[in-house]
């Protein structure tokens, strides 16, 4: 099983936290400008869910601290790469 990877390498997956706004609108305004899905909302602060919701987003993991998971039928192993 191979981590979830965003770019060129390895990445964590976290909670959202307030801090996180700056970098979610300026991905959100890459998205309104490279989309074809015309009449995309444009936002001055991220949206807030009446509901709850699970919010995540993800972070690159430093080359130093990726984990490896193998798996395979008759074993699973697991190695660690510095």
């Amino acid at each position: 099983m191979r981590a979830p990877t965003a770019g060129p390498g390895p990445v964590s997956i976290r909670d959202y936290t307030a801090e996180d706004e700056g970098a979610w609108l300026d991905c959100w305004g890459r998205l309104t400008v490279t989309s074809h899905a015309w009449g995309l909302p444009a936002y001055q602060s991220k949206p807030r869910y009446a509901r709850a919701a699970v919010e995540l987003v993800t972070v690159p993991v430093a080359a130093a601290s990726t984990s490896v998971l193998s798996m395979s039928k008759s074993k699973t192993s697991r190695a660690n790469s510095a």
